[in-house]
């Protein structure tokens, strides 16, 4: 029987996407980047794919926070020949750090599920490979903390998802028996990768319909495109 569930955060439950996009937004307009480039859309369309590749090569353990939080900035400001330091960049990434903190803005029925799944008794835990100084007021600020027992952040134990020591430790630190726990999350590389390693079972959220494109020892996970499937999805789990 599942009683522990496991919820990545980015993009499962806090809309990452658009919180972050509004907060660029922001930045574009105060520093003044439309100096350099046409639109903000077109600085957001060489960022985020830019932005992703350097959080696929974080959570990996291939680069360092300090060179993501630099070259996230720095590759884009090179496309488009707007002038930096390090120090502006650091700068700049605390800002976007707080004001990233500060939006509040969910994945659709992230609160009517979670509200759900406490009433039923399952056990709510977050697992996430965001940066710690910033997961914890995001999870105040859009509502969402009162639902957790327990939050699992990469950068406080030392190990990223996919890293079988994350999933480890998240068990070890919520004390929860495999057998009885899921993971939730939308990354296919982090979440039912690193579920599939630690072999845990798993629901992908994926609303985007992309493919199940990774080789898994574990059998496939089930498949959601809205978060008002879990339930559904963990009756199946329970039933099998």
């Amino acid at each position: 029987m599942i009683r522990n569930l496991f919820f990545d955060l980015d993009d499962t439950l806090w809309d990452t996407y658009s919180n972050n996009k509004r907060c660029l937004e922001i930045l574009f307009t105060q520093q003044q980047w439309s100096n350099y480039v046409g639109t903000f859309n077109e600085f957001f369309a060489f960022y985020y794919p830019n932005n992703e590749s350097l959080w696929h090569e974080y959570r990996n353990d291939r680069i360092t926070k300090q060179y993501l939080s630099l070259h996230r900035f720095s590759i884009p400001f090179d496309k488009f020949g707007i002038p930096y330091t390090e120090d502006s960049i650091n700068t700049l990434n605390e800002h976007f750090l707080l004001l990233a903190s500060q939006q509040t803005k969910l994945i659709e029925g992230a609160l009517p599920l979670l509200e759900n799944l406490q009433e039923q008794g399952y056990n709510l835990y977050i697992i996430t490979n965001g940066f710690k100084e910033i997961q914890r007021n995001k999870l105040i600020n859009s509502g969402l903390m009162p639902y957790f027992k327990a939050l699992c952040i990469s950068e406080e134990l030392g190990a990223h998802k996919p890293n079988i020591g994350f999933f480890h430790y998240a068990l070890t630190r919520t004390n929860s028996k495999r057998s009885e726990t899921v993971v939730i999350g939308d990354s296919l590389d982090a979440d039912i990768q690193g579920a599939d390693r630690a072999r845990l079972r798993s629901i992908w959220f994926n609303p985007r319909g992309h493919d199940l494109t990774l080789q898994l020892s574990n059998g496939k996970p089930i498949e959601i495109k809205k978060l008002e499937e879990v339930p559904q999805a963990l009756e199946q789990i329970n039933m099998e």
